[in-house]
Order: C-alpha cells, then structure tokens, then sequence
C-alpha cells in the first residue's frame, strides 16, 4: 500500500504557475481554452502576485510536490463606503482541488488562509462567487448570501 504524502499549506512560488494554472484550468471545464493568450498572462500575474504579498495570497496545498489544491486573495481598493469603511476588499477566486483530492478538507484551510491573510492586510471584507457544490465550505467559513445579484461585462 503506498502512503500519500503529508500536504502541506504553503505560499505559491513562481515554480507552481504551471501547476496552479492547471487547476484552474479545473474551474472552467475547458471554457477559458479558447480565450488567447489567457495562460502567459495568469503566469505574468503569479510571478509578480508572489513578489507582493501585500496586494495578493496565492496559497496551494503541496503533497510531495505536487500542488493539489489553491486558492487566491486579490487585495482590491475602492471608493470607501458603509459596507467597505476603508474600501480595501479582498476578492476569494479560484478555489480548487484536484478531484481526487476533494472531500479532504484542503479547500477550507485555504479559504481560512486567505481570510486570515485579507485581516492582515487591513481588509473590511471579503467577497466570492461560489458554486453550489462549495457553499458548504464557505458558510462553514463565517460567509453570507448577499442579496446583491453578479453582473459581468465581457470586454
């Protein structure tokens, strides 16, 4: 019987961008393969991300090597407001295990990290979009439905 490696929380390098871009390659099914160039800019932003542990949290779960979960913390700044006082926001994106790594509780130390970290850097909040299948994880977090319905544009 071959044992698993012990994962273990880390900080992303620069080294992971691969691995990480594979995962989130996970979140949407194959959608994002047709938008160009989409992959050398997410590497971009990893590699300078790991260089600002200010602006952002890229955190991965490593299991001898191989990252089977991440998640990220994008330090936004805005116009402050009664629901932001200071504007400063954390937005919670790409959240994903490997599938035969679910149900391990890897998503949920991820998110802790991230909002551990969003309290580091002064944040009021931290907002996300989440799936169905992961709400679990995220009300068990401390987080709430909004009414506020998510719009986008497609520029």
């Amino acid at each position: 019987m071959t044992r698993r490696p012990q994962p273990v929380l880390r900080s992303a390098t620069p080294q992971d961008a691969e691995q990480v871009l594979s995962l989130w390659d996970l979140i949407s099914a194959g959608e994002a393969s047709g938008i160009g160039g989409w992959r050398d800019h997410a590497a971009a932003w990893l590699r300078s991300a790991s260089n600002d542990p200010a602006r952002a949290r890229v955190v991965v779960v490593d299991a001898g090597g191989v990252v089977v979960a991440t998640a990220t913390g994008n330090l936004e700044v805005g116009v402050p407001d009664p629901h932001c006082p200071t504007g400063r926001s954390v937005r919670l994106v790409n959240v994903v295990t490997r599938p035969e790594h679910r149900g391990e509780g890897h998503a949920s130390r991820l998110v802790d990290d991230v909002v551990a970290w969003a309290r580091s850097v002064g944040a009021d909040r931290v907002d996300l979009s989440a799936t169905v299948a992961a709400l679990g994880v995220y009300q068990r977090a401390g987080f709430v439905r909004t009414s506020a319905p998510r719009l986008k544009l497609v520029l």
